[in-house]
């Protein structure tokens, strides 16, 4: 299982491409290179050695289901049956996800994978919200702008106290990146949500959220709905990131996956999507990426099990969506069902999917198919954000700043951005420790990268 597409990604380097867009992507250029133990035999050939079982080891991002033992021990015996080899998945949660992911690349840790995308995936962000409660209240257009969810919010606060307005837990403080898509703009670096710059400019300036002039008016708003109770006042410290698909939570900002996966687990909620990004591009190449890590002990063998995953039916169901009868049915057309979304999911591998393997999910609300078709009509290349896809923000330079202002965000943006502190002296006291953290550097490298880019391109 060593074909002719996995000698010309050996060929042309991709594993080290790969790997160096994310080390640098997660700012980490001093893990001493592994020299690789576990693979033998011959690229050039077109042949590998497989005598020698080998176990994988992979980091996804996202929360274990509880039921993961049975598909884990199943995929295994298949990849065993395969390729002699067996993978061991790490689960990084998404509220540890701010600090333990950065330190995976900066520890020197021996793993062979972490998680470009071969399914189109858009940049949008927008309100997830209980279309049942929304009826209720009266509401019937979509909500799509902060008057309106405040207004929402108000309403659940009067009529349904019980219930969290906006989902809020740790390590997912990104009111600030939902304000800025909204207005246009766009952050420099996915793991860097905290400086900016307008896509539709020709020549677009690196800005700061703090400088942003709208910057005051945020942090009003946010004050304001904190000071309303539309979060809890132990957000920091809340571990619990599925409140909003398990009934807790009426509303969250998130992309139209998320939504659409919520739909389908809970119908009886009716769940809408008001979109709130303003330029809507395709995601950039690097983003939700697979990547064979420098420390790898075997990344021969990372590659033929990428390559057996993204073209084998068998294996990708089972990574996928798991055991069939057990995790997951199909329909006659095809499509899947989670047979009970609180014991399984499907994998935090999103870089896996493919046109050609991937399923549809059974009961996906037609809107999804539509408005998806709707923002491929309307994108232009080389036009507004889409003509950033490619751009990749080299962070080598700058780690100690980086995780310096990654700190700071932590420490003092993510209260402030919660209505924790006075929005004035808060916002003023951010802005200082994230200067005095070296916020002037990595803006001035990834001002020099972005203009070396369009350069590139005309």
């Amino acid at each position: 299982m060593f074909n002719k597409t996995m000698k010309k990604l050996l060929s042309a380097g991709l594993v080290g491409a790969m790997a160096v867009s994310v080390l640098a992507g997660c700012g980490s250029s001093s893990a001493p290179a592994a020299q690789p133990a576990g693979d033998s035999g011959s690229a050039e050939a077109g042949v590998a050695d497989t005598s020698k079982e080998v176990e994988l080891v992979l980091y996804v991002i996202s929360d274990r289901p509880a039921g993961q033992d049975v598909v884990d021990e199943n995929l295994n015996k298949l990849l065993k049956e395969k390729m002699n080899t067996t993978i061991k998945i790490n689960w990084i949660g998404w509220a540890e996800y701010a600090n333990k992911y950065p330190m995976l690349f900066s520890s020197g840790e021996q793993f062979d994978m972490a998680v470009p995308t071969l399914l189109p995936t858009y940049i949008t962000y927008g309100c997830i919200y209980r279309g049942d409660l929304a009826a209720e209240a009266g509401l019937t257009d979509d909500i799509d702008t902060w008057e309106e969810i405040e207004e929402f919010g108000d309403w659940l606060k009067a009529n349904h106290p019980e219930m969290e307005v906006i989902d809020m837990y740790a390590g997912n403080v990104e009111l600030s990146l939902q304000w800025e898509r909204n207005l246009g703009n766009y952050e420099i670096d996915s793991g860097n949500r905290y400086i900016f710059y307008d896509p539709s400019e020709e020549h677009p300036t690196v800005f700061a959220l703090y400088d942003d002039p709208t910057a005051p008016e945020f942090y009003d708003m946010c004050y304001r709905f904190g000071e309303k109770g539309f979060w809890s006042k132990s957000a920091l410290s809340d571990t619990d990131s599925a409140k909003t698909q398990n009934g807790k939570a009426a509303m969250k900002f998130h992309n139209i996956d998320t939504w659409s996966g919520y739909t389908v687990n809970h119908p009886e909620w009716d769940f809408k999507y008001g979109v709130m990004t303003n330029d809507i591009a395709h995601l950039p190449y690097t983003q939700d990426c697979m990547v064979i890590s420098n420390t790898a002990q075997n990344p021969e063998r990372a590659m033929m099990f990428w390559d057996l995953l993204t073209t084998d039916q068998e294996v990708y169901d089972a990574f996928y969506y798991g055991v069939l009868g057990t995790t997951y049915e199909l329909n006659e057309e095809g499509q899947f069902s989670i047979t009970d979304p609180d014991l399984y999911s499907t994998s935090a591998m999103w870089a896996a999917r493919t046109f050609d393997l991937n399923r549809n999910q059974k009961g996906v609300p037609e809107f999804y198919d539509t408005v998806r078709a709707d923002w491929e009509k309307n994108i232009e290349a080389g036009k507004g954000t889409e003509r950033f896809t490619g751009f990749v923000f080299d962070t080598s330079n700058i780690t100690t700043q980086l995780a310096n202002c990654q700190n700071v965000r932590q420490q003092y943006g993510w209260p402030l951005e919660l209505g924790y502190v006075d929005p004035v002296a808060g916002l003023a006291e951010y802005k200082q420790k994230m200067q005095e953290a070296g916020i002037d550097d990595v803006i001035a490298e990834a001002q020099k990268q972005l203009d070396a880019y369009l350069e590139a391109q005309n």
